[in-house]
């Protein structure tokens, strides 16, 4: 019962970071789907069956979490278990520290202090360690398969927020781009 609370906490957590320091995007799924307007059948059924493998990802331990509490516990308790919980701990604190900073500066300027002094992406970054946490929780391989969706994903929404910031600040975006690792590791 104890791993079911501190999973449906971790997801709060998304709420308060989703409601007090929301992070806008060039490639949010909302602005890509806007995007896309003109070439609706293609992209836009591409583009659902990505959503469709993100929302089963990112929502099935809640689902489980919630199960677990009300009805039987479907959590085992060894040590991935542990490290799961612990990674996914250390990536909230990862991706809430980067979108506290970002909210912060307004967006008025290239933000390259803090976490984004050691990568270019700590939201993203602190994304990726949740979920593998998460995945270490329910190790199952459509989890396995989604999680690796789920980053593909965020990688290409990266890359074309990358092209918008290489045009919004140009030399001085390539010269943070130069000195800084897209997620850690250069």
């Amino acid at each position: 019962m104890i791993v079911s609370v501190i999973v449906v906490l971790i997801y709060l957590s998304f709420i308060i970071e989703f409601l007090f320091w929301p992070v806008p995007s060039e490639a949010s799924t909302g602005q890509l789907l806007n995007n896309w307007r003109s070439n609706r059948t293609k992209h836009n059924l591409i583009y659902l069956i990505i959503f469709v493998f993100n929302a089963f990802f990112t929502l099935a331990p809640l689902v489980v979490s919630l199960y677990s509490l009300f009805y039987r516990d479907l959590f085992q308790k060894d040590i991935f278990t542990y490290i799961g919980l612990t990674l996914a701990w250390i990536g909230r604190a990862i991706s809430v520290s980067g979108a506290y900073t970002l909210h912060k500066s307004n967006l008025e300027f290239l933000v390259t202090d803090s976490m984004f002094k050691w990568s270019r992406n700590p939201v993203s970054l602190g994304l990726f360690i949740t979920f593998f946490g998460l995945l270490l929780l329910i190790p199952h391989v459509a989890m396995i398969i989604s999680y690796i969706v789920f980053v593909l994903n965020i990688n290409y929404k990266i890359s074309i927020e990358e092209k918008f910031l290489q045009q919004k600040y140009g030399e001085t975006y390539h010269d943070y781009i130069r000195s800084t690792p897209k997620y850690l590791i250069k």
